[in-house]
């Protein structure tokens, strides 16, 4: 028997033939015909009884008439399609498969179009009951992979591309739980809280059509969403941009969480140089570790917790821990040995001080698995390298006795720190060995990713002016996120700049010649363009701030400035939302030291600034702290006598080394040199001696 011509059966949308490469005759496509050719080709082996074939297509006929439309129906077809393609043996039909292709067979998952649209066979229910369930089959099937591929997109840090893509599952099948869930969840990632609550609004209208309600989970999620604990603030008055560059490291740390289905683990860590972006990192594991029903507890390390014994740990209480519901439910032992650590558990459970830190441990470890009970628990660290040692080895001790993974740790860091604590050197080397997880490294971005936040943030520029502005930010801003962000902001807001930006380069010179501007120029005029936004008696108290230092100690700039926390807060409403401060757990910092310097510089006059530090420097005084006692020394250097302070830097200096503290004595050891590097004669005997104890201490 010669072979078949060429057949392409095509049965997603509309349904079409082709035979030999041109349109199949009409007989092929007569609903019957078509029918019975389809059929076939999704049936097992391709082949079917000759009476399943009449009881599905010839229903309401007898068996000899049904028979009879059968076998005219195989001549037609062998007719058109030749002698080969339809083989009967005996009482069994096949669809032979030589040369044929059904697009149906390549595209189980197809999202673009509907099995056998709108084609219905007159008085063969049973077809058409095939049909349709073979469409809800192919449909949940296609919903299944979008909402898949959508939950990817969150993971890799893409929000809007996730919203389209669920949008279309959702399109899909209005009525699938899964679809409208992950769409909730990227449009709350997306910052679109009403666009999240709007789909479950719909979700739950549509279910009472047929009294159903939406499940206690979606429930659950819309709480989460409601509670804004998700928001990626509380509408920045500046542009917030996509996470670039970071997909594949967000991906990595997303699919380590503590949940049914995903590879969990003990420890996620986050590396990273200044303004990579590693508390970014953190922010949005925790906000889909928040919308997944994770209980997130979270602490950043200040500089000078180094140098306080299990501040780390009290951070992490502070920051979550004590309002999680199965806390209550630990053994009173363990919360005793733990309130000794934690004052505010003091309160309902007296202190008893652990044997060791090793006691502290398991029972840090009892209090986790009893929380982790209730739901899934993770707890976040930013700046892990300023962190106490204490609080990191009683932290790895306790994650090495847990008994299940519904547990994670994850934490931010500067890499290679030679002041970081040995027992985050330890829990780094052990991460991925000794404790499940994972440890993703954050980079410079490279072209491409300047690229996609020039285009997120400056829209203003097209064409080759802007393959030049990329290509000089690459170059200016060595790929910092930080700088890159920043400065993009900057021509946002200042015209002249951009128009010299887009003029660059001048015909008489090449791409190589530098930009119209240098980098802290350009910050200036970014901090400048925010700041004129601002009322004056904001711009007075932000400037006060920033003459304090980066890190804002609120009790100090209220005890300066002479207003009441309550208004400081108001005072600094507009500059958090113009992103010129930051607000933190322990009150606010500066995003970056060149900015803080930037304001302090524009906002007061030499004389009220003076005023300011001595001010200030004189109510540390009343302080005994050493984290006060340095910040007290640091404002006294600014204000011209370093010579006089040594010996009492120096003291300082020893007295933290003592503590541990490493970075607040390389402060010191920065004090006391100065600017220009010159030590005081009569102190650089032991100004290098507290420098080669410190150096010693690091490498060792």
């Amino acid at each position: 028997m010669p072979s078949p011509p060429p057949l392409q059966l095509i049965a997603i949308g509309p349904p079409a033939a082709r035979v030999d490469g041109a349109p199949a005759p009409v007989e092929v496509l007569w609903r019957k015909h078509f029918a019975l050719l389809i059929y076939l080709a999704l049936s097992p082996g391709l082949s079917r009884s000759r009476a399943h074939l009449m009881a599905m297509l010839w229903p309401e006929r007898s068996g000899d008439r049904a028979r009879h439309s059968l076998n005219e129906a195989l001549h037609r077809l062998r007719t058109c399609l030749g002698p080969g393609r339809l083989v009967t043996e005996g009482e069994t039909v096949t669809l032979s498969s030589e040369d044929l292709s059904v697009d149906a067979w390549e595209q189980e998952g197809d999202t673009k179009g509907e099995f056998l649209e709108a084609f219905t066979l007159e008085g063969s229910q049973p077809f058409d009951e095939w049909v349709e369930s073979e469409r809800r089959r192919r449909r949940d099937t296609a919903v299944s992979l979008l909402v898949q591929q959508a939950r990817r997109l969150l993971a890799g840090g893409t929000p809007a591309r996730a919203v389209a893509v669920a949008r279309g599952a959702r399109g899909r099948d209005p009525l699938n739980e899964g679809a409208v869930r992950v769409l909730m969840e990227a449009l709350a990632l997306e910052g679109d809280q009403g666009g999240a609550l709007a789909e479950l609004r719909d979700y739950r209208q549509r279910l009472a059509e047929f009294s159903e309600e939406p499940s206690p989970a979606l429930a659950g999620l819309a709480d989460r969403i409601r509670s804004g604990r998700v928001s990626a603030g509380s509408g920045p008055a500046v542009a917030v941009p996509g996470l670039v560059g970071r997909a594949a490291a967000l991906a990595a740390l997303s699919e380590r969480l503590p949940l049914p289905g995903l590879t969990p683990a003990r420890v996620l860590i986050v590396l990273g140089e200044g303004g990579q972006g590693k508390t970014r990192m953190l922010q949005e594991l925790e906000r889909r570790a928040t919308l997944a029903g994770i209980t997130v507890a979270s602490a950043r390390a200040l500089p000078s917790d180094q140098g306080r014994p299990r501040s780390a740990l009290r951070g992490l209480f502070r920051g979550g821990l004590l309002q999680a519901p199965g806390l209550l439910g630990v053994d009173p032992a363990h919360l005793r040995r733990l309130a000794s650590a934690v004052p505010e558990l003091s309160e309902r459970f007296p202190p008893q001080a652990p044997a060791d830190d090793g006691e502290l441990a398991y029972s840090l470890a009892e209090a986790l698995e009893a929380t982790a009970e209730d739901a899934p628990l993770l707890l976040l660290l930013d700046d892990a390298h300023f962190a106490d040692g204490t609080s990191l080895g009683v932290l790895q001790a306790a994650l090495e006795r847990l008994a299940d993974n519904r547990v994670a740790v994850a934490l931010s860091a500067a890499p290679n720190d030679p002041d970081s604590a040995p027992e985050l050197l330890r829990l780094e080397a052990e991460t991925g060995r000794g404790l499940p997880g994972t440890t993703v490294c954050l980079g410079p971005l490279g072209q491409p990713e300047v690229a996609a936040l020039v285009e997120q943030l400056a829209p203003w520029v097209e064409g080759a002016a802007r393959d030049r502005l990329v290509r000089r930010l690459v170059h200016e801003t060595s790929g910092n996120p930080f700088l890159v962000v920043t400065l993009l902001r900057a021509l946002a807001d200042v015209a002249d700049l951009q128009e010299r930006a887009v003029a660059w380069p001048v015909p008489t010179e090449t791409l190589d010649a530098p930009l119209p501007w240098d980098v802290p120029q350009l910050i200036q005029s970014a901090v400048l363009a925010q700041v004129a936004r601002l009322e004056p008696a904001s711009r007075e108290t932000l400037a006060v701030a920033a003459s304090l230092g980066t890190r804002v100690d609120v009790p100090l700039l209220a005890a300066v400035t002479g207003l009441s926390e309550l208004e400081l807060a108001e005072r600094l409403a507009m500059p958090e939302r113009l992103q010129l401060i930051a607000a933190t757990e322990e009150g606010y910092g500066f995003p970056g030291a060149v900015i803080a310097t930037v304001l302090e510089n524009i906002g007061l006059t030499p004389g009220r600034r003076r005023e300011v530090r001595r001010r200030a420097a004189e109510l540390l005084a009343l302080r005994g702290d050493a984290s006060s006692r340095l910040s007290r020394l640091e404002l006294l250097a600014r204000l011209g006598q370093p010579e006089a302070l040594a010996a009492e830097a120096i003291e300082l200096g020893e007295a933290l080394l003592d503590q541990g503290d490493r970075h607040g004595a390389r402060r010191v050891v920065k004090l006391i040199a100065g600017p220009a590097g010159s030590v005081p004669e009569q102190s650089r005997t032991a100004w290098l001696a507290l420098r080669n104890r410190l150096d010693g201490e690091s490498t060792g």
